[in-house]
């Protein structure tokens, strides 16, 4: 896998922390945001290969989050993972048609994770 430039967003630090570990000890720069209003803001301010997004938050859940940063002509091409441990398969629907490009559900193994992430990746064409 190419180094990628990933915005983590998760209400919970050990979730953050975990992905950080996982993402950078492969050689990818990680950014961390705590709840969908920073992860727009980060998207705005910077760009991202992917954003690998919980679904529920406080300040601003994962789903207007999505949908903001989707509006922004400059990420309308950035890969989008949602994780939400909520078992509710309409979770997953509202997740794409929010924009993301896939939906992993929580708790999520190192393997499982890395597989979501290439198979989000492939989806918007970006070569791992």
């Amino acid at each position: 896998m190419r180094k990628l430039r990933v915005l983590v967003v998760d209400d919970e630090p050990m979730n953050r922390e975990l992905i950080q570990v996982i993402l950078e000890g492969l050689g990818h720069e990680v950014a961390l945001a705590r709840n969908g209003e920073e992860a727009v803001a980060f998207a705005h301010a910077s760009r991202f290969d992917l954003v690998i997004m919980d679904i529920l938050m406080p300040v601003m859940d994962g789903l207007e989050a999505t949908r903001l940063i989707r509006k922004e002509p400059r990420n309308r091409d950035v890969a989008i993972l949602a994780l939400s441990a909520k078992v509710s398969g309409s979770n997953e629907e509202m997740s794409l048609q929010a924009g993301a490009d896939h939906f992993v559900r929580k708790p999520v193994t190192r393997s499982q994770l890395l597989a979501a992430i290439s198979q989000t990746l492939q989806r918007r064409g970006v070569m791992v």
